[in-house]
């Protein structure tokens, strides 16, 4: 669901992926980033490679026929390793205070769908891509970045994923790709929307764009 640019390398990553399988590369990490244990790193990361693994799966439904295919492989694994509510409440700003608990519900239900339905759209075809994970980090208040890589024909992409706990599982809250955050860029987007239109408008311009992901 996020843009292609061009290849960033990180130099400790790329050199110790050709080194070390990704279960190793790790364990070392945690000795570098974090002073958990090698199985809970492991913990952190398995939304990350469970998503991975299922868009490499999604792609390989290709074309526009296997769209509702992809939708349908791809709601389980999208819906439990998000975490939804906190995202829906960072992208809405002061507004998401101001709603009642069904529109918040609503929306959040909503912005489900165009998360699911733009993955479906984007991930439509398979040439031998992969994904390499490349390390974890430790940020502050408990939360995780995941440093990983999509390999293409053409280029590398960065992609990092923060993730933090809700009831005890990792969930995802933002994905960065190539150095551009995609909970900045809606927070931004949907602010504009909100401001000039109102949140209503916002509302019928998500449904808009998840109908537009079907052509």
């Amino acid at each position: 669901m996020f843009l292609l640019s061009n290849r960033i390398e990180y130099s400790y990553g790329y050199f110790m992926k050709h080194l070390f399988n990704k279960r190793w590369l790790l364990i070392i990490s945690l000795f570098i980033y974090s002073s958990i244990n090698a199985e809970e790193l492991e913990l952190i990361a398995k939304p990350i490679d469970d998503l991975h693994q299922t868009l490499l799966e999604a792609m390989q439904l290709e074309g526009a026929d296997q769209y509702e295919s992809r939708i349908d492989l791809l709601t389980p694994v999208i819906s439990n390793h998000f975490y939804f509510q906190y995202i829906s409440r960072i992208v809405t700003g002061r507004e998401w205070k101001k709603l009642d608990a069904a529109t918040q519900q609503n929306f959040v239900s909503l912005f489900q769908q165009l998360t699911i339905a733009t993955y479906a759209n984007r991930f439509d075809k398979f040439n031998n891509e992969r994904f390499t994970t490349n390390s974890v980090e430790e940020l502050k208040n408990n939360r995780f970045l995941v440093r990983t890589g999509l390999k293409t024909v053409d280029e590398t992409v960065s992609l990092d994923y923060i993730l933090q706990q809700e009831n005890n599982n990792w969930k995802i809250i933002n994905v960065i790709a190539n150095g551009v955050s995609d909970l900045s860029l809606k927070r931004v987007e949907y602010s504009q929307i909100i401001k000039a239109s109102g949140f209503a408008q916002l509302m019928e311009e998500m449904q808009t764009q998840i109908a537009a992901q079907i052509q």
